[in-house]
């Protein structure tokens, strides 16, 4: 009692750096292939947008860029959750009270 597989291609959607990116394209519905060539258009649209954003820049270079904005937001938080743990202390109250007093979230 197994159903039948569903018989699919692919579609190739557009080569991005040495990937090519591929999508199911399944022949069951017409329906179906209408969300496809939708979302693949989309996907086309947001290729455009991401090599006309970055393409010429080096993917190294921007991941290192981001890495560096990473380690100063972290140095920042560290310094700022020292400062109000102090807070606390010298205030009899707790970090989480600081936090709610100063309607700052607990979690990231």
């Amino acid at each position: 009692m197994f159903k039948k597989p569903i018989v699919c291609d692919t579609i190739d959607i557009a080569e991005v750096g040495k990937a090519l990116i591929r999508l199911p394209r399944f022949k069951s519905s017409s329906a179906l292939a209408a969300a496809q060539e939708q979302r693949i258009a989309k996907l086309k649209m947001e290729i455009k947008d991401l090599e006309q954003k970055f393409g010429d820049q080096d993917a190294n270079a921007i991941v290192k860029a981001h890495i560096e904005l990473l380690h100063s937001y972290n140095e920042i938080k560290d310094g700022t959750q020292a400062l109000i743990g102090k807070y606390a202390v010298m205030t009899g109250s707790t970090v989480r009270d600081i936090h709610e007093q100063m309607s700052l979230s607990l979690v990231e």
